[in-house]
């Protein structure tokens, strides 16, 4: 796992952005990506979860066919 800590703020939505430039995202999408963060890298959230992407843990952890952004829509 990685050490990095995630993007936040409107940095994580310029990220996210850059990372997947053709989603199309709501306004409440891009606000949920600003408040959650944004990491390409897994870490441990502050409860020690396995975390990816826009606070994807648990269930809603990609599954290997998935990008990032697909799980995020899933979720």
């Amino acid at each position: 796992m990685a050490d990095q800590e995630p993007f936040v703020g409107t940095r994580a939505l310029a990220e996210y952005k850059r990372e997947f430039p053709d989603a199309e995202l709501t306004p409440a999408m891009e606000h949920m990506i600003v408040l959650e963060g944004f990491s390409k890298t897994e870490y441990l959230d502050t409860k020690d979860k396995r975390t990816i992407g826009v606070g994807l843990t648990g269930e809603y952890f990609p599954k290997p066919d998935e990008t990032l952004h697909d799980a995020f829509m899933r979720a």
